[in-house]
């Protein structure tokens, strides 16, 4: 009979009462059973932190992530609901898809200059989470790596992203303003869905694409002003944007999205009420604008 050996390197740095400090590389399994008690911080070493190593892992509270982790994968620390403080030193390469996921007590995060890539729900449904910093060196904000981080109230997304993905800040409902730089292209599918208390944003002259839903529900949105880089709206982009008096829409656009219950072409589309809004629409263009009341 054979038995494969699962290899865990620990050095216990200190346990102080309910303090346990431990410095940890954990091979092929979870690392949970290692925080004997509550507050627990884990200081990881080696070069990457495996999948699933502290998955919800309640008694954890504080990460310390030194230069030689190199990579984060996959629902790492997903569902850590204790999770408060994660301390990453600049050396990450990537960050996984749901790695830190579902941690509601996580406030903030400071993702170092050496991170290129954020992966898909990274920090999704992260309650708690007010601020967040990325660096430069990120070229997109994958699907859903914010979304339903209801306490995200600002967000700087720098020059150099050029995509905001499906879902990526849906939800944030106490984000109040966002600037995209000049270098984004692409505004995915439901990307700033229900930020409801979103009252500006500024869509530079290098987005081309503004996908369905994207700002649907978006309902303290004053007025939305489409650049002539635009070509494509995404059927219902501000549909329930109760507040939407004023959009300006350019001759580049070409193609608008249609509803799926109705053969006319729709952008704005309410469906508990009816209001009038002004719309600066280009009399050259064939497309059609509607306001539609729809009662379920």
């Amino acid at each position: 009979m054979m038995f494969k050996l699962i290899l865990i390197a620990i050095t216990i740095v200190s346990f102080i009462d309910s303090v346990s400090s431990i410095d940890v590389t954990c091979y092929g399994g979870t690392c949970c059973y290692l925080c004997w008690t509550a507050p627990c911080t884990m200081t990881f070493s080696g070069t990457s932190i495996d999948s699933f190593s502290l998955y919800s892992c309640d008694r954890l509270t504080s990460v310390i992530i030194p230069a030689s982790i190199k990579v984060i994968n996959d629902y790492a620390f997903y569902d850590c609901r204790s999770l408060a403080s994660v301390t990453i030193e600049t050396g990450l390469i990537s960050i996984g898809q749901f790695a830190f996921s579902s941690c509601p007590q996580l406030t903030s995060v400071t993702i170092p200059t050496s991170v290129t890539s954020i992966g898909q729900f990274a920090f999704n449904d992260c309650g708690a989470l007010a601020s967040v910093t990325i660096p430069t060196s990120v070229n997109t904000i994958s699907d859903g790596a914010f979304n339903h981080c209801s306490s995200l109230k600002s967000v700087a997304i720098p020059t150099g992203v050029t995509i905001i993905a499906l879902q990526a800040f849906y939800g944030c409902s106490s984000l109040t303003s966002v600037a995209i730089p000049t270098s984004v292209t692409s505004i995915g599918n439901y990307a700033f869905h229900s930020c409801s208390s979103l009252t500006s944003v500024t869509i530079p002259t290098s987005v081309t694409i503004i996908g369905e839903h994207a700002f649907q529900s978006s309902s303290k949105l004053p007025s939305v002003n489409i650049p002539t880089s635009v070509t494509n709206i995404g059927m219902e982009a501000f549909s329930d944007c109760t507040s939407l008096t004023s959009v300006t829409i350019p001759t580049s656009v070409t193609t608008i999205g249609r509803n799926h219950h109705h053969n006319d072409v729709i952008i704005i589309y309410r469906h508990y009420h009816y209001q009038e809004i002004s719309t600066n629409f280009p009399s050259s263009s064939s497309l059609h604008f509607h306001n539609v009341n729809h009662n379920h």
